[in-house]
């Protein structure tokens, strides 16, 4: 934990430090076992419930998912009740937890990779079409709007398809489709 407080990184420190320290204190048998378990279960949900928030490339959310497991192991003590959790049921819980979270995480890496769809950065490369000679300029119909238009590729005739280059205010600078600039 020190470590990670001197030189933050990407969390692997923190779940290590964190972990260990629960397992720790449990060892030296300054909590009692189901205080531990159920500790390290939080630590679990809270590790992955981070990871959504913070780019740790899923270190958190494997760390969530290894305290979650240590945790429901532990959250029984044996020997007072013979009595415990199925090991295929703290399995198949942790699994399902730790592939949320990595669904959400990469449900939200792939939207910071997507296109822009909307303002100046979303007309760009955009196809329209010429609603009057552009000899340099004229206008032309993008997404159903009319726009004034400045010609890079020479003369446009009216019916032809642009394409926009590029957004300079209320005037697009386009060129016929096919063409390069």
């Amino acid at each position: 934990i020190i470590y990670e407080f001197s030189s933050p990184g990407i969390g692997f420190g923190a779940v290590l430090g964190g972990i260990s320290l629960l397992l720790a204190l449990l060892s030296f048998q300054i909590i009692p076992i189901n205080m531990a378990g159920l500790l390290l279960i939080l630590l679990g949900v809270v590790l992955m419930f981070l990871d959504i928030w913070v780019s740790s490339f899923g270190i958190l959310t494997v760390g969530g998912v290894i305290s979650f497991i240590l945790g429901s192991l532990t959250l029984y003590d044996i020997q007072k009740f013979p009595i415990g959790l199925s090991k295929s049921l703290i399995l198949g819980a942790a699994l399902s937890t730790g592939g949320f979270f990595v669904f959400a995480i990469g449900s939200v890496v792939k939207i910071q990779f997507k296109k822009v769809t909307t303002g100046k950065e979303g007309m760009r490369g955009l196809t329209g079409e010429a609603r009057s000679i552009l000899k340099p300029s004229g206008e032309i119909c993008v997404r159903g709007e009319i726009w004034k238009r400045i010609s890079q590729s020479g003369t446009i005739y009216p019916g032809d398809p642009v394409e926009v280059e590029k957004v300079e205010g209320n005037t697009l600078r386009v060129s016929k489709l096919g063409q390069e600039v």
